[in-house]
Formats: C-alpha cells, structure tokens, sequence
C-alpha cells in the first residue's frame, strides 16, 4: 500500500491541467488507487478494528469497482 501510494504521489502533476490532459497517467493513478483498494481488504479486522480513524470501507470500495 506504501509503494502504491508512493507511486500516486510520484504520478500526481503539479498542475491540474496537466493531469486533465494525461489519460495514461490518469489511468496509472487510478490502477494505484486500486491496488491500495484490494490490499486494504486483505488486511485483519483486528487490524483495521485497531484503527476506526481510516475509512476502510472508502479505501476498499475503491478496488471493488
């Protein structure tokens, strides 16, 4: 999930515009994003229960879709 994230970051123009015009970027950041989806639902309860503050079922919808 750090690499991933690392990688979104990395990916993430300085501007806006940039990004709007970057539909391979877009996609490779939205492929993160997944990634960071599908660890997340691998994770223990017991983990996930040790921290209510992160939304998990937010990060894990995101690699359902």
């Amino acid at each position: 999930m750090l690499d991933a994230m690392e990688r979104i970051r990395q990916y993430v123009p300085r501007r806006r515009a940039d990004l709007n015009d970057d539909v391979r970027n877009q996609d490779a950041i939205v492929h993160r994003f997944m990634i960071i989806g599908e660890a997340a639902s691998g994770l223990s309860a017991a983990l996930r229960d040790a921290h209510p503050d992160v939304p998990w079922r937010a990060i894990i919808g995101i690699g359902e879709d």
